[in-house]
């Protein structure tokens, strides 16, 4: 992977698509996103904390806020209805590598193309402006994740082996992380 200039990614607090709902954190999501955010397998799969606390969605708000003032892209919680129950989070945004995309969903919104769907809109979102890659670091092993990326038009790009475990809350250990990506067209 060599390093891509990219400055801007200017996306909307709100993006409608494919039956979703991308909406940006609100301080009224607390609840919601702590509760998904502590089920074990988000943090084996992620980069979220363990022990997702009010201080660590504190600092998804903060990210968010970052992400869209700055037009370094978007970070949303995943409805299916403005009102509805959130499903899970999405997000894009860029860096030297291009624009890594990460995502994860509340156990009860699995299995129904709800990753996909979120994933798809990003990405497109992204690619539409001056983006030339949306990228993906899945942990090796993390099966359920590669369908999704590869459903959404994502290819195997390389392994990085040996990176920092982050899931744990701690770096302790490391991973294999295999990197997905889809380039512009």
């Amino acid at each position: 992977m060599s390093p891509l200039c990219m400055s801007e990614l200017s996306l909307a607090e709100e993006i409608l698509g494919d039956g979703l709902v991308l909406m940006r954190p609100r301080p009224a999501d607390a609840e919601q996103v702590i509760a998904i955010c502590r089920a074990p397998s988000i943090a084996q799969n992620t980069s979220v904390p363990a022990d997702y606390q009010p201080h660590d969605f504190e600092a998804f708000l903060q990210l968010a806020q970052a992400a869209f003032s700055g037009r370094i892209g978007g970070h949303y919680v995943i409805r299916e209805a403005s009102d509805g129950p959130i499903l899970g989070a999405v997000g894009v945004g860029i860096n030297e590598w291009g624009a890594e995309a990460g995502y994860y969903l509340d156990q009860s919104a699995r299995g129904r193309g709800i990753a996909f769907r979120a994933l798809q809109v990003v990405t497109v979102a992204a690619l539409s402006q001056d983006v030339e890659r949306v990228y993906l670091r899945i942990m090796r092993g993390n099966s359920p994740s590669v369908r999704v990326a590869e459903r959404a038009g994502f290819v195997f790009a390389e392994t990085k082996q040996h990176q920092p475990a982050k899931g744990c809350g701690v770096d302790l250990e490391t991973v294999d992380i295999e990197i997905y990506e889809r380039v512009a067209v």
